[in-house]
């Protein structure tokens, strides 16, 4: 069974403040890196690599065409087929990759219309 962006979406609405921003956090790194993996997540949260580990199938799960695992580095990379989930507010992203800080902070982050 497929997702939809529009399926995502309601997945995400049933998640927990912290879930949402460890999401979206996946996907900036993707979106503007090209690459995440479960100590980029865990560096940044402070989690445990096992919920990492959750919160990277549960983003799979919402947006299966947006990552594939690079199995010799155990890295996920952004795919051709990429669409955000999120929107990433443009002035926030460039503070962040010129400034050096890991993502703007959840509130900035918004879903994308469905």
């Amino acid at each position: 069974m497929s997702t939809t962006p529009k399926d995502g979406l309601l997945r995400l609405d049933g998640l927990g403040h912290g879930q949402r921003d460890r999401l979206a956090f996946i996907e900036f790194r993707l979106m503007f890196t090209g690459e995440v993996n479960r100590t980029h997540v865990s560096d940044r949260f402070r989690i445990a690599l096992s919920g990492v580990s959750r919160d990277l199938a549960l983003y799979k799960e919402i947006a299966p065409k947006n990552l594939m695992l690079d199995g010799s580095s155990k890295t996920y990379r952004i795919t051709p087929e990429f669409a955000p989930v999120f929107r990433h507010d443009p002035k926030h992203v460039l503070s962040s990759i010129t400034q050096g800080v890991p993502v703007p902070p959840l509130s900035l982050f918004n879903r994308t219309g469905g």
